[in-house]
């Protein structure tokens, strides 16, 4: 028995030794998993949208992109070590913006304490002009609107058309958005997928805004200039002391008049408005009181003039329908509609440019393409032979003004074609 003393000694001394390894390794890793459940000392998240910049008297500042679904609440939660005033934050935002709805791809910079977490302050864009300043005070938060300085430079582009008027437009310097802009403006008299030709010809003068010598966005056309067929077309932005803005021809008249050109952007025009069509489908021949535009499924389509929605349903051969009654004189109708946009049904009121639905096949009809028709006192007229009138044009009390800005427009349009033209203190424009 004594002979086998010194095995068992042995053997215990091994079970000890493992015990003591494993206590020891629960220890060391409970030490190293504390910091992660202790507020105090958590690290802050790696997030790859975000960048740090480390100031001086212990503070950092997070700039970080919004991704789709972020809210005030989130972003607090995933980038700041410490909730101290998290909330408090977010109840003086929901006063100035709803913070549940922070757009995609704008920047938020947080400013918060590296030692305690605390956030000190929030700046979020509204828009590309205007930040929400948000501020940790020690008499408590204060918030409000601060306005960005930017240096403003004009860029005049020029082209003529060889091909489409949006490539060409492209292919000269405007971006996508730009084009679009030009083409609404000059909407209610040209249309730009019919009426254009080559060898037409346009100028634009864009109002840029730039930081720190670097173009930030263009806020938008100060005058642009088109050239159909021989025929010039002006139109000019005025802004009168009262706020009211707008496009103006050189007659001091609103571009935007009663009715849009057409209510889509669309590839043709199928048909036109006849006493006598020969119908596809029913294999007669009928009157075909309106025009249809042969477009894509689900192009957008537009109301052409403010209006209230007295149908929006099936509407046996022109399907999904929508019919819109504008005043006590006209009411247009859209046929054949895939779907309609969101909200639209009877009763409710829309805005000239609104879009109302889109275009499909539904009803009796061969193909996409919208039915577009308008009634004049109770009779079909032909749309593209309609008198429009214009909206009203600049008060005469801003005539003098308009007349200084309109000299100083038509000087640069007529000027060199450049990016980032300097402009004096003093330029009438603004």
């Amino acid at each position: 028995m004594i002979h086998f003393l010194p095995e068992l000694k042995d053997k215990c001394s091994i079970i000890i030794s493992v015990w003591v390894s494993v206590i020891l390794g629960v220890v060391i890793g409970l030490m190293f998993m504390i910091p992660f459940f202790y507020p105090g000392n958590r690290e802050i998240p790696h997030v790859k949208e975000a960048g740090f910049t480390l100031l001086g008297n212990g503070f950092e500042t997070i700039n970080y992109r919004i991704q789709k679904n972020d809210t005030l609440c989130s972003i607090l939660s995933r980038l700041c070590r410490s909730s101290i005033n998290i909330s408090a934050f977010i109840e003086t935002a929901k006063k100035f913006y709803p913070v549940r709805r922070l757009k995609p791809g704008a920047e938020i910079k947080i400013h918060m304490n590296r030692r305690n977490g605390e956030v000190k302050r929030i700046e979020y864009p509204l828009d590309k002009d205007t930040l929400l300043i948000l501020n940790s005070t020690p008499q408590g938060l204060t918030a409000y609107k601060h306005e960005i300085e930017f240096e403003t430079r004009l860029s005049l582009i020029a082209g003529r058309i060889s091909t489409s008027f949006f490539e060409d437009a492209i292919q000269a310097g405007l971006n996508p958005g730009l084009v679009m802009e030009f083409a609404d403006i000059f909407g209610w008299d040209i249309d730009f997928f019919v009426d254009v030709r080559e060898g037409d010809s346009f100028r634009i003068l864009l109002e840029d805004k730039y930081k720190d010598g670097k173009l930030v966005y263009t806020k938008r056309i100060l005058a642009a200039e088109f050239k159909n067929e021989g025929r010039e077309y002006h139109a000019l932005y005025f802004k009168d002391d009262n706020n009211i803005e707008g496009y103006y021809d050189l007659s001091g008249r609103s571009v935007r008049k009663q009715f849009l050109k057409s209510p889509l952007r669309y590839n043709r025009i199928s048909s036109r408005f006849t006493d006598r069509r020969f119908h596809p489908i029913l294999r007669i021949y009928r009157p075909h009181y309106g025009i249809d535009y042969a477009a894509p499924t689900d192009t957008p389509v537009a109301t052409v003039c403010d209006g209230k929605v007295t149908l929006a349903g099936w509407d046996e051969g022109y399907g999904n329908c929508i019919t819109i009654r504008h005043n006590t004189t006209y009411v247009s109708r859209y046929g054949h509609l895939s779907h309609f946009a969101r909200g639209i049904r009877p009763g409710v009121r829309i805005k000239q440019g609104e879009t109302i639905g889109f275009v499909g096949s539904t009803g009796l009809a061969t193909g996409p393409h919208l039915d577009f028709r308008i009634a004049e006192n109770g009779s079909f007229v032909n749309p593209l032979m309609l008198k429009n009138i214009n909206a009203q044009g600049i008060s005469p009390e801003y005539r003098g003004k308009f007349d200084v800005i309109k000299t100083e427009m038509l000087a640069r349009l007529a000027g060199p074609e450049k990016r980032g033209i300097f402009l004096a203190h003093n330029a009438p424009l603004f």
